[in-house]
């Protein structure tokens, strides 16, 4: 990245916000309920455990679309691809990101959890989707073998914001991506 990319990414670039924000209080049983009903699925139906992970990161933290993307690294240039898609972006599940050029690859390269306002300002590629992102909070999973890549959320609407509780949340199914991942590679592995 060059010092003109560095810059832009600075701008966007806004996790630092997250320590002086107000936390809303913690709704632990609600928490709760949520992560054991999506260990239920990725048990018993794994084939759709990353979408049902995707939605619970719009219950958990109240975005408007969520979505996790895996590395893909059988094209040409690595890129992420958004397997599972909830909220406002559900049409662009499927979708591809390159690792350059993404908040995903950012996020990715840098092992750890960032929050972004604006990032189409820096990532040319979010231009073109619709709704604009607001604000959009990455967090990585690595899975070795079974799979790495990111989970996001976005708010599209400028007067909402993440905080602290939802770092928490949005790690904690990033962990459980991990589990769904090496869950679909042994499903697969014993398919005919």
């Amino acid at each position: 990245m060059d010092d003109a990319e560095q810059s832009l990414l600075t701008g966007v670039l806004v996790t630092g916000d997250l320590a002086v924000r107000p936390v809303r209080p913690i709704q632990s049983s609600f928490m709760n309920s949520v992560i054991v009903d999506l260990q239920y699925q990725i048990a018993d139906d794994p084939a759709h455990c990353l979408q049902k992970l995707a939605r619970a990161i719009i219950e958990l933290t109240g975005a408007q679309s969520s979505g996790v993307g895996i590395l893909d690294s059988n094209q040409s240039d690595n890129c992420f691809k958004w397997v599972a898609v909830s909220g406002k972006w559900k049409e662009y599940e499927g979708h591809s990101v390159p690792c350059d050029g993404s908040p995903c690859g950012v996020v990715y390269a840098q092992q750890a959890l960032q929050l972004f306002a604006r990032p189409e300002r820096c990532f040319p590629i979010l231009r073109e989707l619709r709704p604009v992102i607001a604000e959009g909070m990455y967090a990585p999973f690595d899975g070795g073998s079974a799979g790495q890549g990111v989970v996001w959320a976005l708010f599209h609407r400028e007067d909402l914001r993440f905080d602290s509780q939802d770092v928490f949340m949005l790690q904690e199914l990033a962990r459980l991506a991990v589990t769904a991942c090496a869950r679909n590679r042994d499903l697969a592995a014993r398919s005919p």
